[in-house]
């Protein structure tokens, strides 16, 4: 993913896991409340919080980053060609998924490849 994805996504959990004010001020997004000038000028912004929802980010992510949840699925050569062939047949995805014992998800991704 690119990097802008990427900030967005991780933006995206963030206020999952708190709220728009502070997303608004995990992503440096100007003024993290849009209706009051001078919250800025005359009090901290919340890092704690931001801090807090990170913690709350990274337990939800957890599993990924330490590669638990991410399991490689490996088929053979020979049930990758009966996937492209039952494809050129114009078999639908569903059957090719339940002939070759694979997830849908798999076909699709080896039709494309």
């Amino acid at each position: 993913m690119s990097f802008c994805k990427l900030r967005k996504t991780a933006g995206n959990l963030i206020r999952d896991n708190s709220d728009g004010e502070i997303a608004g001020i995990f992503l440096c997004h100007g003024q993290a409340v849009k209706t009051d000038d001078l919250a800025d000028v005359y009090t901290n912004r919340p890092f704690k919080k931001v801090f807090t929802a990170q913690d709350r980010v990274w337990e939800f992510l957890k599993d990924i980053f330490e590669g638990e949840a991410v399991k490689e699925c490996k088929i053979s050569i020979g049930t990758i060609r009966k996937i492209k062939a039952l494809h050129a047949e114009g078999v639908p995805v569903k059957e090719i998924a339940e002939r070759c014992g694979v997830a849908e998800s798999t076909v699709r991704a080896r039709i494309k490849g």
